[in-house]
C-alpha cells in the first residue's frame, strides 16, 4: 500500500509539474526525473513497462560533456522538445492508469 502511495504521488507530483511548470517541456523534465528515477518499471501497469524503459533510455542516451554533468542534463539539451513531450505524454498516461482514470 505504502508502495502504491508513493508512486501515485511521485507521478502525480511529476504530471503535476509537466503541465503546469515554466520553461519548455525539457525543463519541466529535468526538474521531474529526480522524481521519477526511483520508479522501477516493475511498479508499474505492465503495459507501461516498454514506454517505461524507452524514457530512460531517451533520458540517458548521451555522455555527460563535462565534469559536474549527467547524462540526464546532457540528454535533455540534445533531445527535441517534441520528444520531451512525448515523454510528458507518457507519464501523464501512466498516472492516469495508475489512479484509474479513464
Amino acid at each position: 500500500m505504502n508502495q502504491d502511495l508513493s508512486l501515485i504521488h511521485r507521478l502525480g507530483d511529476s504530471v503535476e509539474i509537466l503541465a503546469t511548470g515554466k520553461g519548455d517541456t525539457r525543463s519541466r523534465l529535468k526538474i521531474v526525473a529526480p522524481t521519477l528515477l526511483p520508479i522501477e518499471k516493475s511498479a508499474l501497469p505492465k503495459k507501461f513497462h516498454k514506454n517505461w524503459a524507452w524514457i530512460w533510455k531517451t533520458l540517458s542516451k548521451y555522455e555527460p560533456e563535462w565534469k559536474y554533468d549527467n547524462r540526464i542534463n546532457a540528454s535533455l539539451r540534445r533531445i527535441k522538445n517534441s520528444t520531451g513531450q512525448k515523454i510528458a505524454k507518457i507519464i501523464f498516461n501512466i498516472w492516469k492508469s495508475v489512479i484509474n482514470i479513464t
